[in-house]
C-alpha cells in the first residue's frame, strides 16, 4: 500500500525535510510527509511570535522555538544510529545527538546510499541537501540527498589576499623606479624595403686613406762639380 502518494499525494522519505510533518498515512518504504501549512518552517521563522513552542526543521531535523533544547529521553524519543532511520516519527534536535527519532522508531535502513538516489560525503564535507540514513553509513560517511561540497578554508583566501597585494606593491614599485619604461620602450623601426625584403647590411671595414708618394729629395751638388764650375769660370775670364 502507498496510500501516501497515490491517494493524498504527499511525499514518502526517510525522514521528513524542511516545511514538512509526518503523517499516518502508508508508505511502502518510510514515511509520508506532507506539507506544513504553516509561516513556521525553518529556524529562521523562530522569531516570529506566533512560532514559539512550535517544531521548526533544519536540514531535516526538527527544533521547537523559544524552547530549551533537552535530551532524547525527555523528548519521549530514542537515537538512532547513522545507519538506521525514524519510521512512523521525525527526528527532533536534544542536548546530546542530532538523530533522536520522536513519534516514531529507529529502524535499519536496508538500501544503499547509491540506491536512495544519493552520495557518500566524508565528516568533512557538506551536503547542499539534507542527510538521509543508509545501510552504508558510517560515524565517518554520511548520505546526502544532493552533493558534496568541501568548505573553502580561510587560508586560501588569505594566501590569495598576500600574493594580490604583493604584486600590486611590486608593480608600484617597479613604476616608480621606471622600469616599465625600459620595458616597453620601443626600438627604431627599419624603413621597409620597396623591394618588399631586408637589403642587406655591408660588414664594417676600416676607412681607407689616398696614397700619397714620399717626394724625392733633392740631391745637392758634388765637390767636382763645384770644382768644374769654377775653372770653367776662369777659362771665360781669360
Amino acid at each position: 500500500m502507498n496510500d501516501c502518494q497515490n491517494v493524498f499525494g504527499y511525499k514518502c522519505r526517510t525522514s521528513c525535510e524542511s516545511g514538512e510533518e509526518p503523517v499516518s498515512q502508508s508508505c511502502s518504504v518510510g514515511i509520508c510527509c506532507r506539507p506544513v501549512v504553516s509561516n513556521c518552517l525553518t529556524p529562521a521563522d523562530c522569531s516570529k511570535s506566533e512560532c514559539q513552542g512550535k517544531i521548526v526543521y533544519d536540514n531535516g531535523i526538527g527544533t521547537t522555538c523559544g524552547a530549551e533544547t533537552k535530551t532524547c529521553t525527555e523528548l519521549l524519543g530514542s537515537e538512532c544510529a547513522s545507519d538506521e532511520e525514524c519510521s512512523g516519527g521525525s527526528f527532533m534536535q536534544a542536548t546530546e545527538t542530532t538523530r533522536c527519532c520522536v513519534g516514531g522508531s529507529c529502524l535499519k535502513v536496508q538500501k544503499t546510499c547509491s540506491e536512495l538516489g544519493g552520495a557518500l560525503c566524508q565528516s568533512s564535507e557538506q551536503c547542499s541537501a539534507n542527510n538521509i540514513a543508509s545501510s552504508d553509513s558510517t560515524d565517518g560517511m554520511h548520505c546526502c540527498q544532493g552533493t558534496c561540497t568541501k568548505p573553502t578554508s580561510v587560508w586560501f583566501w588569505v594566501i590569495i589576499i598576500i600574493l594580490a597585494l604583493a604584486l600590486i606593491a611590486g608593480g608600484y614599485y617597479g613604476y616608480k623606479k621606471g622600469a616599465f619604461k625600459k620595458l616597453f620602450k620601443k626600438k627604431p623601426s627599419v624603413p621597409p624595403s620597396p623591394f618588399g625584403f631586408r637589403p642587406p647590411v655591408r660588414p664594417y671595414a676600416p676607412p681607407q686613406f689616398p696614397f700619397v708618394r714620399p717626394q724625392q729629395r733633392r740631391q745637392q751638388p758634388s765637390e767636382f762639380d763645384e770644382t768644374m764650375s769654377k775653372l770653367k769660370s776662369l777659362s771665360e775670364k781669360k
